[in-house]
């Protein structure tokens, strides 16, 4: 895949310190944590009072460098602004996981929406070899397809993603179901017997989110 499907971002630039809360002001009154939003994102990451505690710490913090603040405030200014910005990522990792690729679910976020192509820096999408029935009952293991790099001496830390879905003709109602840093862990559990199922695995480094491996049809049996 050249493009990635629908993603939530933080939208604004880090030292865009009024675009981060317009952003996150948006996400409290109209997003997840409004009344709307918290039936699709039950359970968000931070939680709401902390999330208004932090938006208001920054606001204020904001408004005494726009008045004319000293070098302090400036600085009180930028360290509250980062611990909101670090709120954001957060819940922007959990509107992915949960809707990635379902633009009108993720809209209700409050996070600004993109298709930009993926970022430079980010790992390929995992290449998956075979899925099987796994050693306890309802449960399904994928196997990676073992690649060898020579001229990689660091290994890199991975988080690994598997996202599921019933349509075959559509990705709009895909579910992260599992996510883990060690690719031999790649066990889901629960699944339906006698039921098709389309998985799609990515793979994240410290720069982002992969695209979608190919899909990986298979029923428990």
């Amino acid at each position: 895949m050249s493009n990635r499907l629908s993603i939530a971002t933080v939208g604004s630039d880090e030292k865009d310190h009024a675009a981060t809360i317009s952003t996150a002001q948006n996400v409290y009154d109209n997003g997840m944590y409004s009344t709307s939003g918290a039936l699709l994102y039950l359970n968000p990451p931070n939680a709401k009072v902390d999330y208004k505690t932090q938006l208001d710490k920054t606001i204020a913090a904001e408004a005494k460098v726009t008045a004319g603040g000293s070098t302090h405030d400036t600085k009180d200014r930028d360290l509250q602004s980062g611990n909101l910005r670090g709120m954001s990522v957060a819940n922007v990792n959990y509107a992915n996981q949960l809707y990635r690729g379902n633009t009108v679910n993720l809209d209700k976020s409050g996070y600004p929406v993109s298709k930009e192509p993926t970022p430079h820096g980010v790992t390929d999408p995992p290449k998956v070899d075979r899925a099987e029935n796994g050693k306890t009952s309802g449960t399904v293991k994928f196997y990676l397809t073992r690649t060898k790099s020579p001229l990689k001496k660091t290994k890199e830390i991975l988080t690994y993603y598997i996202y599921a879905t019933s349509d075959p003709d559509s990705m709009d109602n895909l579910k992260c179901i599992l996510h883990t840093r060690n690719s031999s862990k790649l066990i889901i559990s629960n699944v339906v017997r006698g039921r098709d199922m389309y998985y799609y695995l990515t793979s994240e480094n410290a720069a982002g989110e992969s695209d979608f491996s190919e899909r990986v049809k298979y029923m428990l049996n």
